[in-house]
């Protein structure tokens, strides 16, 4: 049987180990020009900046 990479697990997969936020910069979502982009996407970035948000307001 073969191994499922981390990808095809569709498990999350922490990538900036040790990254507190507290940097100045920002974070941001590339998405593509127009209105082609999946409910899903859209949700994911939502939700994404609504916790960041939530986070920044304590």
């Amino acid at each position: 049987m073969a191994r499922r990479s981390r990808a095809e697990s569709r498990l999350l997969v922490e990538v900036l180990r040790g990254w507190s936020g507290n940097e100045s910069g920002g974070v941001y979502a590339i998405l593509p020009p127009g209105c082609l982009v999946s409910a899903t996407t859209r949700l994911f970035v939502e939700a994404v900046a609504r916790a960041i948000k939530a986070g920044w307001a304590r």
